[in-house]
């Protein structure tokens, strides 16, 4: 779905979360740490970025910049089954009974069908939005058609940056799924929270949707 026809399918008035997909309602980096396995390469976590971490395993050169796009490119157009992150489905169904929900994904324009899919067989129905770079634009032309309480959820530092600074009037969540990830980043300092699991976040989101907090 375009960012243009989510917009004129919005009901203005009603509740609505923004929600990544990449770490907080898949599980990214394990399924990437698989791929790039297959493909004589592995990920060493030791920065909270994947560029630079991304080690040959023949030679044990760090891979450059160029490499790692393409291992990505190709990862998002072979794999469509990534393990869903605990909880997240059960916790959308819940929310959406007062709520209206978007996932807004920085996915590969040709890879939007695989993730999807993905999506879908995990049980979330939510519709699927592809962006480019920086989510606060996107975020703030949402927020302002909605017309009413909006959470942005989102594991990455700059996301919520960007998003307070184009519509600072979202609430932001920073929800880091992966273990080894959450040791290696803060808390994001334009998130006003940060809860790495579902059954934790759901109370927090449900509040501030209902005005409470």
């Amino acid at each position: 779905m375009t960012l243009d026809e989510a917009i004129a399918r919005l009901v203005p008035g009603r509740p609505l979360i923004i929600s990544d997909a990449d770490e907080v309602l898949l599980h990214f980096i394990e399924a990437l740490e698989t791929y790039l396995l297959s493909r004589g390469y592995f990920l060493d976590l030791v920065s909270f970025a994947i560029t630079g971490n991304v080690i040959e395993q023949a030679t044990g050169e760090r891979a450059p910049a160029a490499t790692v796009k393409t291992l990505l490119r190709d990862f998002f157009l072979a794999v469509d089954s990534i393990r869903p992150v605990e909880g997240a489905a059960d916790a959308l169904r819940e929310l959406e009974v007062g709520a209206q929900i978007l996932v807004l994904s920085n996915v590969p324009a040709a890879a939007i069908a695989n993730r999807a899919r993905n999506l879908k067989a995990a049980g979330i129905t939510a519709p699927l939005i592809q962006n480019d770079g920086l989510k606060g634009d996107a975020i703030a032309r949402i927020a302002r058609k909605a017309g009413g309480p909006v959470v942005f959820i989102d594991d990455l530092p700059n996301h919520h940056n960007s998003a307070a600074t184009a519509f600072p009037d979202v609430h932001r969540l920073q929800f880091v799924a992966n273990p080894r990830l959450r040791g290696l980043v803060g808390k994001a300092p334009d998130a006003h929270a940060r809860i790495d699991e579902w059954p934790l976040a759901l109370p927090w989101i449900r509040a501030r949707l209902q005005g409470k907090a």
